[in-house]
């Protein structure tokens, strides 16, 4: 009887550990998730930025022809 006790509190300990094991997995992949998400959203502002300064370069180069005689 002592023997079955001690079975079932060893398979407890081997569940939590799985479930721990599970939820750091989840974790995991969120965390990843987030730094993906951040990662383009950086390069999506940035191919912005370098967009408003290339049309503003053309802009400029066009008011330049324009004013030569």
């Amino acid at each position: 009887m002592v023997q079955i006790i001690i079975m079932t509190k060893q398979c407890r300990c081997c569940e939590n550990e799985y479930v721990k094991s599970e939820q750091n997995k989840e974790n995991y992949k969120g965390k990843n998730k987030q730094l993906n998400q951040r990662k383009t959203k950086k390069e999506h502002q940035k191919q912005k930025i370098d967009t408003v300064f290339l049309t503003a370069f053309v802009y400029n180069e066009l008011i330049k022809q324009e004013r030569k005689p």
